[in-house]
């Protein structure tokens, strides 16, 4: 699927890299990561998914959606800014799901 049909409806702040890519996954556990998987850093109360963004790069995921961009950033990775990485995933699931 392409990244770009996932994305009506979610409001970004911040835009870096292209969304013109073709995405395998959608998740928010940095530990089922796979190859163009979409990772959403979701800020919980005990753990802030932002923490594992560099380790999920790492394991093959291509976007990244963030609520704060990281500082060092890969050229082969897109990373969208949002508000609420939990509500863009929501967005993108039902999205993805019709």
């Amino acid at each position: 699927m392409q990244l770009q049909d996932v994305l009506y409806g979610v409001a970004i702040t911040n835009l870096v890299g292209s969304t013109n890519r073709e995405i395998s996954t959608l998740t928010f556990d940095s530990r089922v990561v796979q190859q163009d998987a979409v990772f959403f850093a979701v800020k919980g109360t005990l753990s802030d998914g932002h923490s594992y963004i560099s380790q999920t790069i790492a394991d093959g995921a291509t976007v990244i959606i963030c609520e704060d961009l990281p500082e060092q950033r890969e050229v082969t990775v897109t990373y969208i800014e949002v508000d609420d990485s939990s509500v863009a995933l929501g967005i993108m699931v039902i999205l993805l799901l019709n």
